[in-house]
């Protein structure tokens, strides 16, 4: 059974301040999301900006999230 999840996101920081976000898939393995990434990082809107992905692991059945308080 699948336990983890890799989210794959693109984020380019705009000279007008703003930030174009984009969630560019979840996989299975790293492996898969190193694949898309390199397939990725080709495209117009990426090329530019090669240091904007990020890869973050998510554990199934887990929250993300968790209020400290």
């Amino acid at each position: 059974m699948i336990r983890e999840l890799y989210v794959l996101k693109h984020r380019n920081e705009l000279s007008d301040g703003f930030r174009d976000d984009k969630y560019i898939g979840v996989y299975t393995s790293e492996a898969l999301a190193q694949e898309a990434l390199e397939r990725t990082r080709q495209l117009p809107g990426f090329r530019d900006a090669p240091d904007g992905f990020s890869l973050r692991v998510m554990q199934m059945d887990e929250d993300a999230f968790s209020n400290p308080a």
